[in-house]
């Protein structure tokens, strides 16, 4: 999986991101939808967006909305794809930053997603 690290999605980064989302939540029966901007975050220069690829295709996604020194991140991985370590290597990728911007990371889930997987 290649690895793009960001502050600014692009025009397409953007929409890719946004098809993901729409995936996942179908698949997972879920509704949180992570914020795609960094314009809030505390340092806009930050990497804010993390974005897995396979074969050129956006297969996984770690946000990070960070308006003070605690992140709130969304990891989203493809149906199709999980299960292959895409989510942890984004995990990766951001704590390399997380330490230089003194971050403190947490995870924000919904129920329903746990009690699917339970």
């Amino acid at each position: 999986m290649e690895i793009i690290r960001t502050n600014v999605l692009t025009d397409e980064e953007l929409l890719a991101a946004n098809v993901l989302i729409k995936v996942v939540q179908a698949f997972d029966q879920t509704h949180r939808t992570p914020y795609l901007s960094n314009q809030l975050n505390f340092d806009v220069d930050m990497p804010a967006f993390f974005l897995g690829y396979d074969e050129g295709k956006l297969v996984a996604l770690l946000t990070v909305y960070a308006d003070c020194q605690e992140a709130e991140l969304a990891i989203l991985v493809h149906p199709n794809h999980r299960r292959k370590g895409y989510a942890k290597a984004l995990w990766r990728e951001f704590d390399e930053i997380r330490r230089d911007y003194q971050l403190r990371p947490i995870i924000m889930t919904e129920k329903c997603f746990f009690r699917q997987k339970s």
